[in-house]
């Protein structure tokens, strides 16, 4: 939990970073790429080196479009009902952080929400059934929601998509559906602050009448993983909504660029239309960002809040995550059933993903001693477009990790010597997301639809 929480911070990220990494880096290259070599190989890395710069330009104008955004603890109580929904593996692995994730609700809710519930969505036959319906049995308007071992979805729908798809059916049963309720989606392992409910509140009271779906801040403080891969890796996710995910969500009012599945509000007569049964996907909620531009356009925006989730807690669980991400937004950008024109960003990414293996720096370096050539650009005009590109990514890593520290020291428990690790720590674990990058493509290439859940104890 979040004690003494201020009333109001600025939630944008520093430009004066962004200038001083990408002139020290201009600056090395310069120092260092003394040539130029015509070489096919170095024609190639010209242009893979440069491929980011329109993903980085939308990125930059994200982030000065959200550069003001300011979280809030100060929220008029909304009087609209508030669904909050956590589906959950249910497994002894996951139960003390669905236990946190829980708590923090039923703490932050009550100031801000004149009528909520906690819709708990789990299997049939999960093993710690009994251990959540003892938790769930002390919690006022909580309900856990069984998935029946027999239920399929009409299109295939597996896993957490098939459990949203049960428990919005659920919802219609029980008359939940309407235009005045809102559907706050959690996961087991993000937890909320007074922000994040008065931002909701904010929202419902304000924008409401507008738009019809919400997105905030994801963070992962230090101490909910052990790995201290995972923690450098995630530092990207923070920034990354308040720049490429803000662009999209929060400045065209369209989820383009996709959605997370948690700190994710809709409301709830929309989520009922739509429904979650996409097919066998493994990114239900970038599929469900997709939909919502077909039959809703500019309806969406952004919450000035954060929640709090944990990473990964070894090196061979963030590879199955980020392999699992991978391969679904390949599949899902390129699915040839759908056609969509809307998808174009989403596949534009999904490019640079698939070609990032190869932009590795460490691979660069490897292919080029192999084949005796220098991995020189082709003109040294290309040197600006490889500095922004390489001071842009740098950027989000130094500003996503100063967003995680500072939630960790909310928590008091920040380890201050990781700071000198983070340079060296992010090529390694950019290894790390190569390597889950390469066999997400083998999985897509390979139509592989099978499901791993990772388990976050903390």
């Amino acid at each position: 939990m979040t004690d003494g929480l201020e009333q109001s911070r600025n939630l944008g990220l520093s430009f004066l970073n962004l200038i001083i990494i990408y002139s020290i880096i201009l600056a090395i290259l310069f120092l260092i790429v003394r040539g130029t070599e015509d070489h096919p190989f170095n024609l190639y890395i010209s242009i893979l080196w440069s491929l980011y710069i329109p993903a980085a330009i939308l990125g930059v104008i994200g982030a000065l479009k959200s550069r003001k955004i300011s979280a809030s603890t100060e929220a008029i109580k909304c009087y609209s009902k508030l669904h909050v929904v956590i589906p959950t593996v249910g497994t002894s692995g996951v139960m003390a952080a669905l236990n946190r994730v829980i708590t923090s609700i039923y703490e932050c809710s009550p100031k801000y929400f004149n009528e909520f519930s906690v819709d708990v969505v789990i299997d049939e036959h999960t093993q710690c059934q009994q251990e959540i319906e003892n938790v769930l049995k002390e919690r006022k308007n909580s309900r856990l929601i069984i998935v029946p071992a027999q239920f399929r979805c009409a299109n295939g729908a597996l896993a957490k998509a098939r459990a949203l798809e049960y428990a919005r059916e659920e919802r219609r049963k029980y008359g939940e559906s309407g235009k005045d309720e809102f559907i706050y989606h959690l996961d087991d392992d993000t937890s909320v602050s007074p922000e994040t409910m008065a931002s909701i509140a904010n929202f419902i009271n304000n924008e409401g009448r507008s738009y019809d779906l919400a997105q905030g801040i994801l963070t992962f403080p230090h101490s909910y993983s052990k790995s201290g891969i995972s923690k450098i890796a995630d530092s990207v996710r923070p920034s990354d909504d308040l720049t490429r995910f803000y662009f999209f969500t929060g400045f065209l009012h369209m989820p383009l660029g996709g959605l997370h599945g948690e700190h994710l509000l809709i409301r709830a007569s929309v989520e009922d239309q739509i429904g979650w049964d996409f097919g066998p996907t493994k990114v239900e909620d970038s599929a469900f960002g997709m939909e919502f531009v077909k039959y809703f356009g500019r309806r969406s925006y952004f919450l000035p809040s954060r929640v709090t989730g944990a990473s990964p807690q070894s090196v061979r669980d963030f590879i199955k995550q980020r392999r699992r991400w991978y391969s679904g937004i390949i599949s899902l950008a390129f699915n040839r059933r759908d056609k969509k024109a809307t998808k174009i960003p989403l596949m534009a990414f999904a490019l640079l993903t698939m070609f990032s293996p190869m932009q590795y720096i460490l691979v660069v370096l490897i292919i080029s001693a192999l084949i005796s050539t220098q991995a020189l650009p082709v003109s040294l005009l290309f040197l600006p477009v490889w500095s922004f590109n390489f001071a842009y990514q740098l950027w989000l890593y130094e500003e996503g990790y100063n967003m995680n520290r500072e939630e960790s020291k909310r928590l008091r428990k920040e380890r201050s010597w990781m700071r000198f690790l983070t340079i060296p720590l992010i090529y390694i674990s950019g290894s790390m997301e190569a390597l889950a990058v390469a066999l997400g493509v083998l999985d897509y290439l390979k139509k592989d639809s099978s499901f791993e859940v990772i388990e976050k104890p903390l």
